[in-house]
């Protein structure tokens, strides 16, 4: 399964320009807290920074539930 987090504040990659370092600590923060809260096996690099958000893949669904309350994913 595949979700995609938000960035803090609604934040996009394209408004980060001029402080483009702050988008991968951000990714690595949200990295941080999936590797905390998760049980089942996830996986997400340095190609799933996206304009939007982070791209997160779950290998247990029941590792949405923690996501969802931190992020209100769908």
């Amino acid at each position: 399964m595949v979700v995609l987090l938000p960035y803090p504040d609604n934040l996009t990659y394209p408004e980060m320009c001029e402080k483009n370092g702050e988008i991968f600590k951000y990714a690595d923060d949200i990295r941080e807290y999936v590797n905390r809260v998760c049980k089942g096996p996830w996986e997400s690099g340095a190609e799933d920074v996206l304009q939007a958000g982070l791209r997160v893949r779950l290998g247990d669904k029941r590792d949405l539930f923690m996501l969802k309350l931190k992020y209100g994913i769908n």
